[in-house]
């Protein structure tokens, strides 16, 4: 449960390894532990897709800070794509933040797709 809320202000500090540690290790735990008993067995399965959400998306906002100051080439490519790829599991867990579908279609911008990012952008503003 602290994990996460330290990976999201490490990322947000530009701390970007310690933040991927942070997540990454929320995520084993996420998979290896039950539910605290401060949290309801009702509660859980919402509280548990929501922290998850948050590490995905915690790793690939550090992917996308690494992609967009690389040159142009394959290892700016595939940091973008990695992004893609965590920033997809956040959606799939957490399908209303609009701020995960931003941080995709800024992904999109700094691949070089500029026309998919403006319609996804059109709809992240409405």
């Amino acid at each position: 449960m602290l994990l996460v809320p330290l990976a999201n202000a490490e990322v947000k500090t530009g701390l970007y390894a310690d933040a991927e540690k942070s997540a990454s290790d929320a995520l084993a735990c996420l998979g290896r532990f039950d539910r605290p008993g401060t949290i309801s067995e009702k509660k859980w399965p919402e509280i548990h897709k929501q922290l998850e959400a948050s590490c995905y998306f915690v790793l690939g906002r550090v992917r996308t800070s690494q992609g967009v100051n690389l040159p142009p080439g394959e290892e700016r490519k595939q940091k973008l794509q990695e992004s893609i790829n965590s920033l997809a599991l956040a959606r799939s867990l957490n399908p209303d933040d609009p701020e995960i579908d931003y941080l995709i279609r800024l992904d999109d911008i700094a691949s070089g797709i500029p026309a998919e990012a403006a319609r996804w952008m059109s709809a992240v503003y409405h």
